[in-house]
């Protein structure tokens, strides 16, 4: 089991795991998006982008395929940063939504 994830709620858990096994497949960002973090989810989308544009040249240019930017270690950097992420902002999450007005008009 993973650290903390026992005691998050069902929207949460859905995101960090189909953030994650959906970021295996090499779509990053899915996760972000369902929890409403749209700018990071498009963010980590257009990293996927990028990826998917240094496959296609790394077919035409085998070279590519040697160098530090190989595919394979790009993408799992990816995959560790978008998830560490995920893992960040749904532990951030509350489990409980705070209702604002009632806080403000107590005080």
């Amino acid at each position: 089991m993973v650290y903390g994830l026992s005691v998050m709620t069902g929207k949460a858990k859905i995101a960090f795991w189909s953030g994650t096994i959906i970021g295996l497949v090499g779509v990053f960002g899915v996760g972000h998006l369902y929890l409403g973090r749209r700018n990071r989810g498009l963010a980590f989308l257009a990293w996927t982008g990028i990826l998917a544009i240094l496959v296609v040249a790394g077919l035409f240019v085998p070279q590519l395929w040697q160098t530090p930017a190989n595919p394979t270690i790009v993408f799992g950097l990816g995959w560790v940063v978008q998830t560490y992420d995920l893992y960040r902002m749904v532990k951030s999450t509350p489990a409980v939504p705070v209702d604002r007005t009632v806080s403000q008009e107590s005080r």
